[in-house]
């Protein structure tokens, strides 16, 4: 009787070993509840290149400032319940400058979750580089003319 030659035993192996495999991945997988939902997206302060002037009334735009994250929920067997969310209020704007700091102006989000603010630059903040703060979003650089 003619022994199996190594490559052959291997691959019989590798067939069992599948076999094997397969059936016990499907059993330890975890059942989906239910399809995903996210809304939970940061924070942002304006647009692309921003540019301030000092002579002038500036407005800045920001949205998704909300309280609560919808993508936070309780999934059962009847459904699934999300926290709820909220417009933020008293959303201040910062701006900073060689280590200063000036408050803008503070607004409250509309329904939408967005924050319209209006403000004049102080005597204070030079022409150059400087940088928009809101809470909870990723601070902006600015130019100042």
């Amino acid at each position: 009787m003619e022994r199996p030659r190594p490559r052959a035993r291997l691959n019989r192996m590798r067939l069992a070993l599948l076999l094997i495999a397969a059936p016990l991945a499907l059993i330890a997988t975890p059942y989906a509840a239910g399809p995903a939902s996210a809304s939970c997206v940061g924070p942002m302060i304006g647009g692309r290149s921003i540019v301030l002037d000092r002579a002038a009334e500036e407005t800045v735009k920001g949205r998704y400032f909300q309280k609560g994250c919808a993508d936070v929920g309780v999934c059962t067997e009847d459904g699934c319940t999300y926290e709820e969310t909220s417009p933020r209020k008293h959303v201040r704007l910062w701006i900073t400058q060689d280590g200063h700091r000036w408050l803008l102006d503070t607004a409250d989000a509309n329904k939408h979750n967005r924050v319209t603010w209006s403000f004049r630059l102080p005597d204070d903040v030079d022409p150059g580089r400087a940088t928009l703060h809101a809470r909870w979003a990723r601070p902006l650089v600015v130019r100042v003319r």
